[in-house]
């Protein structure tokens, strides 16, 4: 944190501290403090004011800040269908030997750090999916549905999900795709980083129907890109303009 003090002149003083502090004492009937500090746990966004007119504020965060992006977590915006009203289906799509999921269930578990893993080969006409519904929610049309998903080798990209879609399902049975090519598929950053090599994003469609499942549809594009780790399937919890 950081004070200002005022004596005769006008000055212009600031403080810029990690969890400790510093101060700066500067003179003035009028006087403007700034403060830009950082901690470890949550970001916080705040002013303090000292001096006949002053405007301040503190913006931080090294884990979990508020520095914009969504928040998929129970209580938020958006919210991760989870056990035990989600249950996960998953498989290979076409011809693909080498393709792979592993541990789907920790899509659906109460554990928002851990994930699924869908793993294939460049070059192969099939591919790797992984499928959440919801046996206690239908949802309804604009609201966001899609997976937060990382690339354990690099950020994640557009390009990189140039064969992969997110597609919205109603008892089983498909409603709408979407895809890079389509210009539904839409990426966010997230507000909370989860553990991983790279930030996880938010691979996501806005719905025009209703549906009650979500299903990611994994295909490798390019040698380096060949494992996507799947946390959560997360649905605004209202609709969207």
């Amino acid at each position: 944190g950081g004070t200002t003090g005022g004596g005769t002149g006008s000055t212009t003083g600031g403080t810029t501290g990690s969890t400790g502090g510093a101060t700066t004492g500067g003179a003035g009937g009028n006087s403007t403090g700034g403060t830009t500090g950082g901690t470890t746990g949550g970001g916080t966004t705040g002013g303090t004011t000292t001096g006949g007119s002053t405007t301040g504020g503190t913006t931080g965060g090294t884990t979990g800040g508020t520095t914009g992006g969504i928040a998929c977590a129970p209580g938020e915006a958006y919210e991760p269908i989870v056990k035990p009203a989600a249950t996960v289906s998953s498989g290979i799509s076409g011809l693909c030997l080498l393709c792979s999921i592993t541990e789907p269930g920790n899509t659906i578990d109460s554990d928002l750090t851990n994930y699924s893993t869908l793993a294939t080969t460049v070059g192969v006409a099939g591919s790797a999916y992984l499928e959440v519904d919801d046996t206690s929610t239908t949802y309804q049309a604009k609201h966001n549905v899609g997976f937060v998903v990382a690339d354990p080798a690099e950020p994640l990209s557009l390009s990189l999900l140039d064969s992969t879609s997110v597609t919205t399902t109603m008892n089983g049975n498909d409603v709408e795709t979407a895809t890079v090519a389509n210009g539904l598929l839409t990426l966010d950053l997230l507000q909370t980083p989860v553990l991983s090599a790279n930030e996880p994003v938010y691979a996501h469609l806005t719905s025009t129907a209703e549906f009650n499942g979500v299903r990611i549809n994994f295909g490798a594009v390019v040698s380096a890109f060949t494992q996507l780790q799947v946390y959560d399937a997360c649905v605004s919890t209202a609709a969207v303009q």
